[in-house]
Formats: structure tokens, sequence, C-alpha cells
């Protein structure tokens, strides 16, 4: 093993729901066996763990917090690092009432235009939340909306292909689903992966799994 990757609760985060968090260990899971790292379970005194450290977070980190567990590249995170809380919501999709308008420090006017109006015209879009069209200027544009800077709903899918790739490398396409049911009576399909199934305390009863639905092989 090569090192070790942790689960790690941000300083700003908030409370997670408890499949909420089951789930976040099994991305963690997931991620060591990609990497052929140890998983080391969750973490809040770094100085147990020396060497090589690969963080999984439950919210996107802050630049001055990155910087104080040793990050300083996506080698070593599964999320990204932003300057500002704020910068990891959705005010920064949208614009200011006017030039004259109050902002926060740190805030880019010019965001939402580069990397939000280009895909406003882009249609159709997938039920995967991939965007693609013509933009103003008649150029053709891809883009991933509602995209997480940190472990998400679909992290899990994302991890399964990946999973998939690197055990068949003569896969060409795979297609996977990160699926949560709320309420009694669900169950999930053959071939699942089940995250969590049970009562949460504050969201009832729900279960989550992941599922690849579809494998396709280079042609020889």
């Amino acid at each position: 093993m090569g090192g070790v990757v942790i689960v790690y609760f941000s300083r700003l985060g908030t409370p997670m729901l408890a499949h909420k968090k089951v789930t976040l260990e099994w991305v963690a899971k997931a991620v060591a066996q990609l990497k052929q790292y140890e998983f080391a379970g969750s973490c809040h005194d770094l100085r147990q763990h020396s060497g090589d450290v690969f963080f999984v977070p439950d919210d996107t980190l802050i630049s001055d917090e990155a910087a104080w567990l040793g990050i300083r590249s996506s080698n070593n995170l599964f999320g990204r690092i932003v300057s500002h809380p704020f910068v990891k919501t959705k005010a920064i999709t949208h614009q200011l009432v006017d030039n004259r308008a109050d902002c926060l420090t740190g805030w880019s006017p010019l965001f939402r235009k580069k990397c939000v109006m280009p895909y406003c015209p882009a249609i159709p879009y997938s039920a995967d939340d991939v965007g693609q069209g013509i933009d103003a200027q008649g150029r053709w544009r891809s883009g991933v909306l509602e995209s997480s800077w940190r472990s998400g709903g679909a992290s899990t899918a994302e991890l399964a292909a990946l999973t998939a790739f690197v055990q068949d490398p003569g896969l060409q396409f795979v297609t996977a689903r990160a699926v949560k049911q709320y309420g009694g009576g669900h169950e999930a399909p053959p071939g699942a992966t089940v995250h969590f199934r049970g009562n949460d305390p504050q969201d009832g009863p729900i279960i989550r799994y992941t599922l690849v639905t579809r494998a396709l092989r280079r042609a020889a």
C-alpha cells in the first residue's frame, strides 16, 4: 500500500445525515481501492498518519483549511479547493443587480458571463445533467450542470464506472446509476451495491444503492 485514504469532516461542514455518512465512507473505500491505498477511516488528528494521505472530505475545502491539512494538489484530495466559503455555493452562478451593488470579497463579475451564460442556450440537456448546444457565437458547448466540488450524489456512480474500467481495460463505455429512494418497501435490483438501507433519524426509511447498468467492450 502506497498511502492511506481518510474521511475528513471539514471545520465549515454541516452535520451529515446518517445515510450520507455511510455513503461518504463507501466513496472513500472505493477511492482507496482504485489508488491501492489503505482505508484508514475518519480522522480528526492528522498526527496519527504520516506519509501519503488522500482526503475525502464531507464538503468543499476552503484554501486556508486545505493548507493546514497539507493539501497542495488534487493528488491528495477528492474534491476541490475554493478561496472563499461562498464560492462553493450556487451564489456564484447569479449576477449582481447592477455594477454598483455590494458584493462579497472575492466575487468575480466575469464568472457567470464566462462559465454560466455560454450554456444557457445549450439545448437539449441529458438526464445526467450534461448540457450541450450552440452558444450565442455559434460555437458548440458542453457543460456539466450542478457539478459538485466534493463527494455528492453522483459520486458512487462515477466511482463504480471507474472501477469497472480498471477491472476490465477492454471496456469502452460504462453506464452507472446512483439511486436514492425514500419510504419503505423499496428493494435494490440484482447486482446493485447497497450503501444504506434503513431508517435515517432525519430522513426516515431510505435505501441508497449504485448499479452499473451497461458496459460495452471495444470491438475486436
